[in-house]
């Protein structure tokens, strides 16, 4: 297993500047750091994390 190093400042800030929760800013961020495209079905969370990193929805899986 890996672990992931995430930015809780950086993670806060996103949350902050997009009226997310620190939940979903967090997934963004260690996507962000970590260079990995973010899967999810939430509408709101695709929008705003699209703008920082490659996002996909499940049905995109192959």
């Amino acid at each position: 297993m890996n672990i992931l190093h995430v930015d809780f400042l950086e993670a806060l800030s996103i949350a902050v500047e997009e009226n997310i929760t620190f939940h979903d800013s967090y997934y963004i961020q260690a996507a962000i750091q970590n260079n990995l495209e973010l899967v999810t079905d939430d509408p709101k969370l695709y929008n705003v994390a699209r703008k920082y990193v490659e996002v996909l929805r499940s049905q995109d899986i192959k």
